[in-house]
C-alpha cells in the first residue's frame, strides 16, 4: 500500500484529496494552511496543526490517527455515530443507558472497565452521550495502548453475550439516580421543559438525552441488545488514536483487535431538520431556586453552518462574560441580575442560540426580559463595534488553542479530529471553524443575530421561586364530623528558582509545547487570616482585585483581557490568596503591566463592592436550598470549632452577617497588610526561562515594596468526644446527601502517602468500597466518595454520597459499616493496595500534560513546603508502601466516636430512620446552624 503525503494549502485542496483517497487506503494530512493575515495579525490557522492519517478498514471502521511526541502516552477516543436522536418515543434515554452498561465488562472481560486500566495509570477515562453520538476516551501509558484497544474493540464486538438481566437492572437503577441528581439542582428540570418546547411531539430533540423515568423502567433485555446491534457496528464508529505512537504501527494494531468486528446493519440517519417555531411560546416553572430565571431559546442551523461561528461570537458580545452588553446593563449598570449568558449548542439536525438571566429575588421580571429584548435587538440592528468583535474573536481562538494542548479529553486534539470526522466527513472540519472565525465581519454578526432571533420564533420559560408556604401546627378535631348548625373560615519537570531584589521569590518551569504563560502569585494569608466577625473577608479582597485600579474601570481591565487573549483569576483559600495570569507569550509584556496593575493598585470601587456584596448574599441565600452547599456551610463550625480559623459558618465564604459589616477600607487593609513580596511566592510555567523573565518582572514589579506582615497561627481543631448526627431540613428532596467528617493532620504528614492510597480504595476512586457498595451494588446512589483537601493546619476527611430518600437510614448504617470495616474486619487488601499503587504511579507520565497541571502540582509542592525531589521520588515510595503503612493509616485518621454526620434531605421522610440508625445524638439545625425545634 503506498502512502499519500498531501501538503494542504487549501481546504478545497483538503476536500478533494480526500475523495480520491480509496476505501482501505491511508491519508497522511498536514491541516496546517497558508497564513491570511487580519489587519496585519497572523492567522491562527498558520499558528496551529494537527496532522493526520486517515484510514479506513475494510469493515468501515474509520481510523485517525495523530502523532504527539512530547509525553509517552497515548489518548483512545471513539465516537459512535449514534445518541439519543436515534431513539423513538417510548423507548427513550437506551443510548445513554447503553453508555452506562458498556463499562460493565464484555464476552472476555469479568468486571469493571475500569480496573484494568487503573491498574496501568490509565487517565481521563470516561464516556458520554449526548443527542448525535456517543463516545468512549482515556489516555493511557503508551505501553499499554494494546490493552486500551482490546477493551474497546471487546465492547464493540464482544457485548451482547454479557449483558444479563442484572446488569441491565443494575445500570438502570444507576441511569435513574443519575437523572434525579441532576433534577434535584436548582434549575434541574428546565431542560427537560426546553426539549420539549422548542422542537414538535415527536422531533429527535423532543426528549432529554438520559430519557424518561417511565421508558427506563419498561427497557427490556431484548429491547436494549436489538437498540445495541442497529447502531454499534464498526461502519457506525471513528477511531481516533492520539499520542506518542507510528500511524502505521496503530494500524496494524487496530486491524488486529477491530478487523473481524462486523460492521452492522444499513443505518438511516436522520438529515437536517430545525425545528420549526412561530412566535413566542411561553412557560412558567416554580422550583425550590433562591433566584428567578428568564431563559429564551431559538433554533438555529445544523452543526457545520458557517453562521454558528457568527452567532458563537454574537453570543459572546450580548452576554459572554463581565465587559458584554447585557451584563454590563443588567448585572453593573441597573442591578436587576446577578448573571446573564448566551451560548451555543450545535447539533447535527438544528442547534439551539439561548439567552438567559438569573434575576434579583425583588427584580421586575418584565423589565429584565425587556431590557434582553432590547439590547438583543440593538445588537441586530447596529452591529458590533469593531473592538468588540475583536475582543471576542480573540478569546475564542485563545481558548481555542489552549486546547490543543491535551490529547485527549474534552476539546483536545483527539475530540478536534472525531468531531470533524462523524458530523463533516472531514477531521480536519476545525479548520473551517477558525477561518471563519478569522474572516467575521461585523456585519456577519449582524446577519446571523438578526436570522436567528428576529426572524424565527422562540420558546421562553421563566422559572420562579416556589414561596415558603406555611403549614398549621394544629388542624380541625377529626374524632367527629363537624356540626353544620353554624357555618365558620508524572516525571516532574525540573524547575529553577529565583528572586526579585524585593523579596519575592520565583519558581518557574520552562516548557516550550505551545506559545502560552501561566502564572500564579500565592499569598500567605487566605480566609484562615480572616479577623474574628469579619468571615469573607479574603473572599470579598479577591473578588474585588480585578475590580478596578487608580487608572482603569472593571470594565477596562476586561477589555484589556479580551484585547491580549489574556485571563486574570483571583480567588482566596484557607490558606492562600492567589492572583493568576495566563497569557500568550507574544502579548506577555503588556499582559504583565496588568497583572502589576491589578495586584498593586486595586481600588476597591465602592459601587462595585455594594454591587458584588448584594450578588453574593443572594448566591449566599440560593446556597441556602442546595443540599450539597448545605451541607458545606455549617461544616466548619460543627468539625473545627466556631473560634478556629478554618470554622467560620460558610468556610470562606461568610454569613449576611459579617458580610454586612464589610467596608471598602476593610479590604484594602487586608490587601495592605498581608499583600507583601516576602509573604509571596510566584509560580510560572510556560514558554519563557528565569533568565528571559526575571529582568522583565524586575521591572514591572519595581514599585512592590518590602515590607513585614502579622505572624500567622492554625492550631488543632476542637475535641470531639462522641459522634454527633446533624438533620437540615430540605422539603420534598428527591435524594437525601450524607457526609460524614473528621480532622487529621496537615498536608506534609510524613505518612502522607500511606493516608492516600487508604483514601484511594476507601472512597477516593470509582472502584472504591464505598462507591461500588452504594452505586454499583444496592444502587442507591450516583456517586459516593471520600477524600482529604489539602491545608496548612488541621485537615478534614469526608465521606459523602447522595441517596435515594427511601435509604437514607440504609445508607448511613453502610458508611458507617464501611468506616468500621477499614479499622476492623476488613482492612484494606494487598490487591487495594496494588491497584492504587498502580493507578498512582503510572498515571504520572500523562498528569503533567498541560501547563496547568503542572502549575498545580508546582503550587502543591511550594505551598506545604514538600522537597524539591517530591513529585521525582514519589512513585518509589507509593510502591514501597506495604498494607501495614495503609492499614496504620486508617487508624490514625478514622475514629468513629469523632465523627461528625451531616443529612440534608426531606426530614418528614428521613428524620426517624436518620434516629434509629443509632450513629449518635440527632441535633436538628438549619442552614445557618442554628438548633431547630425537634418536634415536627
Amino acid at each position: 500500500m503506498q502512502r499519500q503525503s498531501i501538503a494542504v494549502a487549501s481546504l478545497s485542496c483538503l476536500l478533494a484529496a480526500c475523495a480520491s483517497s480509496a476505501s482501505g487506503e491511508s491519508l497522511e494530512v498536514s491541516t496546517r494552511e497558508a497564513s491570511s493575515p487580519r489587519d496585519g495579525k497572523q492567522s491562527i490557522a498558520a499558528q496551529v496543526d494537527i496532522p493526520f492519517t486517515k484510514f479506513v478498514l475494510p469493515n468501515g471502521l474509520t481510523l485517525i490517527v495523530h502523532e504527539d511526541h512530547k509525553a509517552p502516552i497515548v489518548a483512545v477516543n471513539v465516537w459512535y455515530h449514534v445518541g439519543s436522536k436515534n431513539e423513538k418515543p417510548g423507548k427513550t434515554g437506551f443510548a445513554h443507558l447503553f453508555e452506562h452498561l458498556m463499562f460493565q465488562g464484555s464476552e472476555n472481560l469479568q468486571g469493571e472497565f475500569f480496573e484494568p486500566l487503573e491498574k496501568v495509570g490509565a487517565t481521563g477515562m470516561n464516556g458520554t452521550t449526548n443527542n448525535d453520538r456517543t463516545n468512549y476516551f482515556e489516555t493511557v501509558p503508551k505501553n499499554a495502548l494494546d490493552l486500551a484497544l482490546m477493551l474497546e474493540s471487546d465492547r464493540m464486538g464482544h457485548l451482547l453475550g454479557a449483558i444479563d438481566q442484572a446488569k441491565l437492572d443494575e445500570q438502570r437503577g444507576v441511569v435513574q439516580n443519575e437523572k434525579r441528581q441532576g433534577e434535584n439542582q436548582p434549575y434541574g428540570q428546565s431542560q427537560n421543559l426546553i426539549a420539549a418546547g422548542t422542537v414538535p411531539f415527536g422531533h429527535p430533540y423532543s426528549w432529554n438525552v438520559i430519557g424518561s423515568m417511565e421508558d427506563l423502567n419498561a427497557a427490556s433485555l431484548e429491547d436494549v441488545k436489538e437498540w445495541f446491534k442497529s447502531s454499534y457496528g464498526a461502519a457506525n464508529a471513528v477511531l481516533v488514536i492520539a499520542g506518542d505512537v507510528d500511524a502505521n504501527a496503530v494500524k496494524a494494531k487496530v486491524e488486529t483487535y477491530f478487523g473481524d468486528i462486523p460492521s452492522g446493519p444499513p443505518i438511516t440517519r436522520p438529515k437536517a431538520w430545525v425545528g420549526p417555531m412561530v412566535g413566542t411560546k411561553r412557560q412558567i416553572m416554580q422550583d425550590r431556586v433562591g433566584q428567578p430565571r428568564i431563559s429564551m431559546v431559538w433554533n438555529v442551523a445544523p452543526w457545520g453552518d458557517p453562521s454558528l461561528e457568527q452567532l458563537s461570537l454574537f453570543a459572546d458580545i450580548l452576554a459572554g462574560g463581565k465587559t458584554s452588553r447585557l451584563y454590563q446593563r443588567l448585572v453593573v449598570k441597573e442591578q436587576l441580575a446577578t448573571d446573564c449568558r448566551a451560548g451555543l449548542n450545535r447539533r447535527e439536525l438544528g442547534s439551539s442560540f439561548s439567552l438567559s438571566a438569573t434575576a434579583k429575588p425583588d427584580a421586575d421580571l418584565a423589565r429584565v426580559e425587556a431590557i434582553l429584548d432590547e439590547e438583543l435587538a440593538r445588537l441586530c440592528k447596529e452591529g458590533p463595534s469593531a473592538d468588540e468583535l475583536e475582543r471576542a474573536r480573540t478569546q475564542q481562538l485563545a481558548q481555542f488553542v489552549r486546547g490543543l494542548e491535551r490529547i485527549g479529553g474534552f476539546s483536545g486534539k483527539s475530540d478536534q479530529l472525531a468531531e470533524g470526522e462523524v458530523y463533516g466527513d472531514d477531521p480536519a472540519f476545525f479548520k473551517r471553524r477558525i477561518a471563519t472565525f478569522e474572516r467575521a465581519t461585523a456585519s456577519d454578526l449582524q446577519r446571523a443575530g438578526t436570522a436567528a432571533t428576529q426572524a424565527n420564533g422562540r420558546f421562553i420559560l421563566t422559572v420562579v421561586p416556589f414561596p415558603a408556604y406555611q403549614v398549621a401546627a394544629t388542624g380541625a378535631d377529626r374524632s367527629a364530623l363537624p356540626d353544620s348548625g353554624t357555618f365558620a373560615e508524572a516525571s516532574f519537570p525540573e524547575f529553577e528558582r529565583g528572586q526579585l531584589s524585593n523579596g519575592l521569590e520565583i519558581f518557574l518551569v520552562e516548557r516550550r509545547a505551545v506559545p502560552t504563560i501561566e502564572m500564579q502569585l500565592l499569598v500567605e494569608c487566605g480566609s484562615a487570616a480572616d479577623p474574628a466577625g469579619l468571615s469573607g473577608l479574603a473572599s470579598m479582597t479577591m473578588n474585588l482585585l480585578d475590580e478596578g485600579t487608580k487608572s482603569k474601570t472593571a470594565v477596562e481591565i476586561g477589555e484589556i483581557q479580551e484585547r491580549l487573549g489574556a485571563r486574570l483569576g483571583a480567588g482566596a483559600g484557607d490558606d492562600t490568596a492567589t492572583l493568576s495570569l495566563s497569557t500568550l507569550k507574544a502579548n506577555l509584556g503588556a499582559s504583565l503591566d496588568l497583572f502589576a496593575d491589578v495586584l498593586l493598585n486595586p481600588s476597591f470601587p465602592s459601587s462595585d463592592f455594594e454591587r458584588i456584596r448584594k450578588e453574593t448574599l443572594v448566591r449566599m441565600q440560593s446556597s441556602k436550598l442546595e443540599p450539597n452547599a448545605m451541607a458545606g456551610r455549617v461544616l466548619p463550625p460543627l468539625l473545627y470549632g466556631a473560634g478556629h480559623p478554618y470554622g467560620a459558618l460558610g468556610g470562606g465564604n461568610g454569613t449576611e452577617a459579617t458580610l454586612a459589616a464589610l467596608t471598602t477600607k476593610a479590604l484594602a487593609d487586608y490587601h495592605a497588610r498581608w499583600f507583601k513580596p516576602g509573604n509571596a511566592k510566584l509560580l510560572i510555567v510556560g514558554d519563557t526561562s528565569l533568565a528571559e523573565l526575571q529582568p522583565l518582572l524586575e521591572q514591572k514589579l519595581a514599585a512592590w515594596k518590602r515590607g513585614e506582615v502579622p505572624a500567622r497561627k492554625i492550631g488543632p481543631a476542637q475535641e470531639i468526644a462522641e459522634p454527633l448526627v446533624f438533620l437540615l431540613d430540605r422539603p420534598q428532596a428527591m435524594q437525601s446527601v450524607l457526609q460524614v467528617a473528621l480532622t487529621t493532620s496537615p498536608t506534609g504528614d510524613p505518612h502522607d502517602l500511606a493516608i492516600d492510597a487508604m483514601n484511594a480504595f476507601l472512597g477516593g476512586t470509582f472502584t472504591s468500597r464505598i462507591n461500588m457498595n452504594l452505586r454499583e451494588d444496592k444502587h442507591w446512589s450516583y456517586g459516593a466518595r471520600s477524600g482529604i483537601r489539602d491545608a496548612q493546619g488541621p485537615r478534614a476527611f469526608v465521606m459523602s454520597a447522595g441517596v435515594q430518600t427511601d435509604k437514607t437510614k440504609e445508607s448511613l448504617l453502610e458508611m458507617k459499616k464501611e468506616l468500621a470495616d477499614v479499622i476492623g474486619a476488613r482492612p484494606g487488601t494487598q490487591a487495594e493496595l496494588d491497584q492504587v499503587k498502580a493507578q498512582q504511579t503510572l498515571s504520572l507520565p500523562g498528569r503533567w500534560e498541560t501547563n496547568n497541571a503542572v502549575l498545580g502540582s508546582l503550587a502543591e509542592l511550594v505551598q506545604y513546603g514538600l522537597r524539591d525531589d517530591h513529585w521525582n521520588t514519589f512513585s518509589g515510595k507509593v510502591r514501597a508502601l506495604t498494607t501495614d503503612d495503609v492499614n496504620a493509616a486508617a487508624k490514625q485518621i478514622i475514629d468513629p466516636a469523632r465523627c461528625i454526620w451531616i443529612v440534608v434531605g426531606d426530614r418528614a421522610k428521613i428524620e426517624a430512620g436518620v434516629r434509629e440508625a443509632g450513629l449518635g445524638e440527632v441535633i436538628v439545625i438549619d442552614a445557618d446552624g442554628e438548633r431547630v425545634d425537634a418536634g415536627m
